[in-house]
């Protein structure tokens, strides 16, 4: 992480060149009166005086102060600047009310001229698709979760030395943009603009200088391959005068690595010989005139080695061509290279003369035509000018075979679900109709969903591309990672990139064509691998059981967990396998006493594990079986989960879509539905795979939305959830309930308590001490001593029902209404803190 500071008072004793005059701006909008135009104002204007008059300023959301700016649409507000050279930080405070609609967009240009006639480089348009819940830039890039009904902050980061800028939304980066006309390297304005109904707010608006005092930009780059010069570069932080350069094979470095000292330029070369193929760690510390030393980053690279590295196929890849062109990079010193390659391991690492593919001087070779559904093994050995040999490595891919692919299945209207009009294995997601049919003789108004179970031969950080008109979604394993589900002409959609260790991972998406052309594709690429198709190989149909609940890699999971999967498309039956030990489970046949917990029915696609311990992870497997298929059994992947080391009361995380599995979080969260109260637990329409709140999560995928309306009788509001068997809520010494809560700002204030019944049916009420937390807008906890219920006579040990309600039970009288959302309620040891 960089050590940024932004302070004007520091620019007397930092020299920098080529940079304008300091025109730091702020506008906090206080001096404007509420419901006022700003149009005019502060230097404020619409976008060319006649397109938009300016938005109004409003005290209904403020940030700080008590004004801030409201853009609905069709409107916005432009504020002009001259600045050349530096780097500056705009940010900006923005709140976006939960069901605003359309469109709106905070834009930075770097060109501005006033009039019909302008000219413009949209340089860091944010797209606020309030629709989707997802916001996007127009650099592409990934995209982000909308956070609504809360402050959070916009951030640009503008080098205009380098004519780039860094986007950033509540603090996760967004995007970059390179400027690439011939205006570059100027920012002339900013412009908030709105084309909503209902309106997005801005507060604190700033322009400031932005200051490194880092050393940065290291070359070679962190985590650098294949380095040949130990010549060390970056770029001084500010107000550094000297370097201090450290250089050695630990990250821990220390002033025994100190090769450096008080260096006057921003490079260093090590003279000493570094070993071929050995990985350094370097760091510069930056020194002011006045003695002031600022740590650096600690960087690394790894230097070339003597024997041929960065084979592609990547080593252990599946799905090549069996045409594929292998390619390497030359080790220290080659001349040439000695290449083997056979199907034969043994015979290749002891370089047999019946594998030696040939001697070539370039790091490629296209061998003779390789068969399908083969694994083959080859080493590249490097030989000097004299002669020297250095031997290399034993690499293996596996060729493309017959089978694979996407389950492709399209529906009538713009939203996929009940009977297909077409069911198909495709080969990949690879579709670019224009006006044509796209299915069953349908062109326009279509909809599809593709599934495929996602073989990740080789770990990588995987981006995933999705290029659609109109709409498109795309999950992994149940996690939604690209969303945009609007009309709009051909995109790229690009997820956030995404550790994948070998396995198999569930992959879905979903599209829609409103009408003009169609297009849907799916592609991937990683660092090293460009962007492509996703083939059939990678894409198998889905035949594999899918973890549902737990995910892979859950932890505080409760210990009383009931395992939930997704049956695979051919299953019969399911195999269960569960235990402690990951090989045990990974090794496991029907044989495996104690791993091997049964074969169960086609409907049955949950197994209890029974009563768990404390803090312990666990592994399990569904292998899916149909005795007419001789391709059956298929094997799961070996999934972990970790248990809580507290008593879990509901972390939200096993609720779904089923109503008639009793799935559903409604049915086991009761609400006025039921009860007879004002409250509403869950939405009405399903998303995502469950009527549970997605978006707003303090941790996992779910919470518990629970909206509640004391306007009407009975003027108060409740959810409760009973057991079947009561619960200790003594155990391991736990004797604090906790929930956490957030609220919106418009909710009106109404009493938050939670109510526990015992199996005795003895009742405690606890009231949480302030009605405002409703009114939060961000996560709260609320910690709750066990003995606050002990002394109304509740007995802890034997709790049947909790109850979350918002009002007064005892004496309600009209009150108002909102939303609430709860997540994460536990009991553990106190104290608690957040």
């Amino acid at each position: 992480m960089r050590n940024v500071r932004c302070v004007v008072a520091l620019l007397a004793i930092v020299s920098i060149s080529s940079v304008a005059p300091a025109q730091e701006f702020f506008d906090d909008f206080e001096s404007y009166a509420p419901g006022s135009e700003m149009h005019g104002q502060g230097g404020w204007k619409g976008w060319d005086n006649t397109v938009a008059a300016g938005a109004p300023a409003s005290d209904l959301y403020a940030y700080s102060g008590s004004v801030s700016v409201e853009i609905g649409g069709p409107s916005d507000l432009v504020h002009e600047f001259d600045i050349a050279g530096g780097r500056w930080l705009l940010t900006a405070m923005q709140l976006i009310p939960s069901g605003t609609t359309s469109e709106n967009w905070f834009i930075l240009l770097n060109t501005y001229n006033d009039g019909a006639n302008a000219t413009k480089d949209w340089s860091a348009q944010v797209n606020f698709r309030l629709a989707a819940g997802t916001l996007t830039s127009n650099e592409g890039g990934g995209e982000l979760q909308i956070v609504y009904d809360e402050w959070v902050q916009l951030k640009f980061i503008i080098d205009l030395d380098n004519n780039t800028v860094d986007i950033y939304y509540n603090d996760e980066f967004l995007a970059s943009h390179i400027w690439d006309n011939d205006n570059h390297g100027t920012l002339q304005c900013i412009d908030l603009w709105g084309n909503n109904a209902s309106a997005i707010y801005y507060d604190d608006v700033k322009l400031e200088r932005y200051y490194i005092y880092t050393a940065h930009e290291p070359s070679p780059a962190d985590g650098a391959t294949g380095v040949a010069t130990p010549l060390l570069q970056w770029t001084a932080g500010d107000g550094a005068k000297f370097h201090n350069v450290y250089l050695g094979t630990s990250p821990d470095l220390t002033e025994a690595d100190l090769v450096s000292p008080n260096t006057l330029f921003t490079m260093y070369y090590h003279l000493i010989p570094l070993d071929p193929g050995g990985t350094y760690y370097w760091r510069v510390d930056e020194i002011t005139a006045d003695g002031t030393v600022t740590t650096g980053d600690v960087w690394s690279f790894t230097m070339v080695p003597l024997t041929a590295y960065d084979p592609n196929p990547r080593d252990g890849d599946k799905w090549i061509a069996t045409d594929v062109t292998l390619t390497w990079q030359r080790g220290l010193g080659a001349a040439s290279h000695d290449v083997y390659i056979g199907t034969d391991r043994d015979a290749v690492a002891n370089r047999d003369a019946a594998v030696f593919a040939g001697n070539t001087l370039v790091p490629s070779l296209t061998p003779d035509a390789l068969a399908e559904n083969t694994t083959y093994y080859w080493l590249v050995d490097e030989l000097s000018t004299a002669g020297a040999k250095q031997e290399g490595d034993v690499w293996s891919f596996t060729t493309i075979g017959p089978g694979g692919g996407v389950k492709a299945e399209y529906y009538m209207g713009m939203t996929p679900g009940g009977n297909p009009i077409v069911t198909q294995i495709e080969d990949s997601i690879d579709h670019n109709w224009g006006s044509n049919e796209v299915a069953g003789g349908v062109s326009d108004n279509i909809s599809a969903r593709w599934t495929a179970d996602l073989e990740i031969a080789v770990a990588d950080t995987y981006t995933f591309v999705t290029t659609s008109d109109d709409g498109v979604r795309l999950w992994l394993d149940g996690e939604r990672i690209i969303n945009n589900w609007t009309d709009h002409g051909t995109t790229n959609n690009l997820s956030r990139p995404i550790y994948l260790e070998p396995g198999i991972y569930r992959l879905r998406m979903e599209w829609y064509e409103n009408g003009g052309g169609a297009v849907a594709q799916l592609s991937w690429e990683t660092p090293s691998m460009a962007r492509q198709i996703i083939p059939a190989g990678p894409l198998q149909p889905p035949v594999k059981a899918m973890a549902v609940y737990p995910r892979p890699g859950d932890t505080d999971v409760p210990q009383d967990v009931i395992l939930m999967w997704a049956a695979g498309d051919d299953a019969v039956r399911h195999d269960v396998y569960f235990g402690d030990d990951a090989e045990a489970v990974a090794g496991a046949t029907t044989a495996s006493a104690g791993v091997y917990r049964g074969r169960q029915d086609l409907e049955a696609t949950s197994y209890s594990p029974g009563l768990l311990e404390w803090n312990k992870t666990y592994y399990w497997r569904i292998d899916e079986v149909n005795a007419a298929d001789a391709d059956s059994p298929w094997q799961g992947p070996v999934w972990s989960f970790t248990t809580a080391d507290c008593i879990v009361v509901d972390n939200f995380e096993s609720y779904d879509d089923d109503i008639d599995g009793g799935t559903a979080i409604f049915l086991n969260w009761i609400d006025g539905w039921e009860n007879g109260t004002g409250s509403t637990v869950g939405y009405e329409v399903a998303s995502d795979g469950t009527f549970s709140e997605t978006s707003i999560v303090r941790s996992g995928r779910q919470s518990m939305p629970l909206d509640y309306n004391n306007v009407n009788a009975p003027y108060y509001s409740e959810t409760d959830r009973t057991w079947n068997v009561p619960q200790d809520w003594t155990a391991n010494g736990v004797d604090t309930l906790v929930l956490y809560t957030r609220g919106k700002s418009t909710n009106d204030a109404e009493s938050l308590y939670v109510v526990l019944e015992d199996s005795a049916s003895n009742i405690g009420v606890v009231v949480h001490p302030d009605p405002g937390v409703v009114k939060v807008g961000q996560w709260t906890l609320w910690a709750i001593p066990l003995s606050d219920f002990s002394a109304a006579g509740v007995n802890v040990a034997a709790v049947k029902k909790m109850i979350i309600g918002l009002g007064d039970r005892n004496a309600p009288t009209p009150g108002g209404d909102g939303v609430l959302y709860i997540d994460d309620i536990t009991v553990k040891a106190g104290p608690v803190t957040p």
